[in-house]
């Protein structure tokens, strides 16, 4: 079975990667040879391998009223990116710089934040 401290890293992980426009820039629109990934796969990681609904509703998580707000902000918000939105070909430049994007990747970046600090009172 995961831990609690495994489990956080790997959302907060990719909470990073959706944190980062200029990572986003480079590895979902440029590419890379190096390393693989997408807007497509750091969702699918985040609610799919990670199990995000599930994370929220442990009581730790629950019981830190920063820390839930923060990750259910960013769990509603990219719930709420329409279908044609997450396709990997509208994943463009103009979606980057969109204010809805702009706003998911403040979140993101304040919910990793809540969460790095959960992280480190865990043993």
């Amino acid at each position: 079975m995961i831990t609690t401290k495994i489990w956080a890293r790997n959302i907060s992980e990719t909470l990073c990667e959706l944190a980062d426009t200029k990572f986003q820039q480079k590895y979902w629109l440029e590419g890379s040879k190096n390393k693989f990934t997408s807007f497509d796969e750091a969702i699918n990681t985040l609610f799919d391998d990670n199990v995000f609904n599930k994370f929220l509703e442990l009581p730790e998580i629950k019981s830190s009223a920063d820390l839930n707000t923060a990750l259910n902000e960013i769990y509603q918000s990219l719930e709420n990116i329409s279908d044609e939105e997450m396709c990997d070909n509208k994943i463009n430049d103009g979606f980057l710089v969109s204010v809805k994007w702009k706003k998911i990747v403040q979140q993101a970046g304040k919910a990793k934040e809540e969460l790095d600090k959960f992280i480190a009172t865990l043993p």
